[in-house]
């Protein structure tokens, strides 16, 4: 999505944790550089967020474990444990 905007002349920028520790945003200094980011959105501007979500969806909750009583599912799987 960024580089599609990008190439079409709008101002965009990545945030994703593959791309630097920083941009997590399960850590405090991650969440502050997405505030500063989204700080910067103009009015009618555009904020995508895009998290993995496959094992959040219902028909995986088998394999997952997650439940109304255990959201963060089996967390001795390293897929819901990225996913939390």
């Amino acid at each position: 999505i960024t580089r599609a905007c990008q190439q079409a002349g709008l101002s965009a920028v990545p945030y994703d944790k593959n791309i630097t520790p920083v941009m997590n945003l399960n850590t405090y200094a991650g969440f502050l550089h997405a505030i500063a980011l989204i700080s910067k959105v103009k009015p009618f501007g555009l904020v995508w967020f895009a998290p993995q979500c496959s094992s959040w969806v219902w028909i995986n909750r088998a394999s997952t474990a997650r439940s109304a009583v255990n959201p963060l599912g089996d967390t001795r799987f390293r897929r819901v444990r990225v996913a939390n």
